[in-house]
């Protein structure tokens, strides 16, 4: 739909089609990152290691969606604005919380012992989730060049619905194969 069944737009051409592709890879993110939060605490509450493993995969998705958001969001203030890169809060606190759960992976393969490297990343997970509310707020506590909204028509929301559903959907395939990847005790 985003490449297909839409029209140009007036002012930015072919080039406003990436938002599609940026807003689900956002969101996704974000969504990643709260797994990761969620997976910790209920780790800590029960000790399963079902919970690391969610958390794990989580956090290896959300920093992959993260970095789709980060490269999609340049690539469209690029082509709309002619700026390579504008300090923006919103991009820097997500470039923040993109190198926050770059740690969590660090932390991950620098310990073998799991028990421990669950623990840790637990609390890592967390804390580290400090950066997401922050993020997603930064255009909202701070002016911004980041639009809050661009004004869809009903076929580009419904376009982005589409999107973000098949994200999602990709997204749980995506963490269940981690899941199974980790029951088989395949993990990177």
């Amino acid at each position: 739909m985003a490449i297909v069944a839409l029209p140009p737009d007036a002012e930015l051409g072919e080039s406003f089609r990436i938002f599609f592709f940026h807003l689900p890879a956002a969101i996704l993110a974000f969504f990643s990152f709260t797994v990761t939060a969620v997976a910790g605490i209920m780790y800590l509450r029960t000790n399963e290691i079902r919970w690391d493993m969610i958390s794990a995969g989580a956090v290896r998705l959300g920093f992959i969606f993260g970095g789709l958001a980060l490269a999609t969001g340049w690539a469209f203030s690029y082509l709309a604005w002619g700026t390579k890169w504008s300090w923006d809060p919103k991009v820097v606190a997500t470039l923040v919380m993109w190198f926050v759960y770059s740690g969590y992976l660090m932390l991950r393969s620098g310990i073998d012992e799991e028990s421990r490297k669950a623990k840790l990343c637990a609390v890592y997970g967390i804390v580290g989730y400090v950066s997401v509310p922050l993020s997603y707020l930064s255009s909202r506590l701070v002016y911004s060049l980041h639009p809050e909204g661009i004004g869809l028509t009903p076929v580009m929301k419904t376009t982005a619905a589409v999107m973000t559903i098949g994200f999602f959907l990709l997204y749980f395939y995506l963490l269940w194969f981690n899941m199974k990847l980790g029951m088989m005790g395949v993990e990177s």
